[in-house]
């Protein structure tokens, strides 16, 4: 082999040592859920579960939260994302989400720790379900 590709082959085996210990870590430390909380909708017809990762991002004060919405009756998940919420260091409580649903929607707000709305999110079932 030239020397050339002896460099390029030890610059990114030094890349691979540095990057694999940083993203074993990250993926110890951000990527443990536990379940805040659980509910269920329209006469038990969705289940909405938030779960939150063990550790929020300390740099930056946020938690970030996972969000699955499914249908019971047809065993269908309706919507699944992930958002963050500024808690400032402390833990997710009841007063951090707002829960509203009926026949046509269901409304998640989630509060920042100061009561500021931190995100919005309204499913219609008519758009999922049709």
């Amino acid at each position: 082999m030239s020397k050339k590709y002896k460099i390029i082959i030890v610059i990114l085996l030094i890349i691979v040592i540095i990057l694999l210990p940083l993203v074993i870590i990250d993926y110890i430390f951000n990527y443990n859920y536990g379940e805040w909380f659980s509910k269920y909708v329209n006469d038990n017809k969705y289940l909405i579960v938030v779960e939150e990762r063990d550790r929020e991002q300390i740099w930056i004060g946020n938690r970030v939260i996972d969000v699955l919405i499914k249908d019971k009756q047809n065993n269908r998940i309706i919507a699944h994302f992930n958002t963050k919420i500024d808690n400032n260091g402390s833990p997710l409580e009841d007063d951090n989400y707002l829960l509203e649903s009926n026949d046509e929607y269901i409304l998640l707000k989630f509060f920042n720790y100061d009561g500021s709305v931190c995100s919005s999110y309204r499913f219609y079932f008519e758009d999922y379900l049709s």
